[in-house]
């Protein structure tokens, strides 16, 4: 089995999983556009661990400590930790906060500009999430 997300004593950053699909339009414009952009690349790569998670694989996975496979059958015919990641509110793409240990911080379950992506970016990547909320962190940026 592979083990998601390499063990959090490794890095010291947050993560940021797109979960996204082959077969899925609106994820590959996301991925060429939104994540290659000049405005993120830079602060991304410093800042943050990406994660590029394709539902429909086959693997086992173990996420803190226990494991999750992909049933493939009609009720659930993706794989379980993209349930579990998104509150079971699976939509592509989406794109999900890690902080360092692996906890989830946020789901964001729709297409995601360059701009708003930076803007998500800085603010969990300064722990402005851990003292103000994201409409008073809008209201100030303005």
């Amino acid at each position: 089995p592979k083990v998601a997300f390499k063990d959090s004593s490794e890095s010291k950053r947050k993560s940021l999983v797109m979960i996204n699909a082959p077969w899925c339009n609106s994820c590959k414009v996301m991925m060429l556009a939104t994540f290659t952009d000049t405005l993120n690349i830079k602060y991304l790569n410093k800042n943050f661990n990406l994660i590029d998670f394709n539902p429909d694989i086959q693997d086992t996975i173990i996420y803190k400590n226990q494991k999750f496979f992909n049933l493939k059958n009609q009720q659930s015919p993706f794989h379980q930790l993209a349930f579990a990641l998104t509150n079971d509110a699976l939509n592509f793409p989406s794109l999900i906060v890690l902080d360092e240990k692996h906890t989830v911080l946020d789901v964001i379950p729709s297409y995601i500009t360059p701009k708003f992506l930076n803007e998500i970016m800085h603010y969990y990547g300064e722990d402005i999430y851990k003292t103000k909320s994201w409409q008073e962190f809008m209201l100030h940026k303005k």
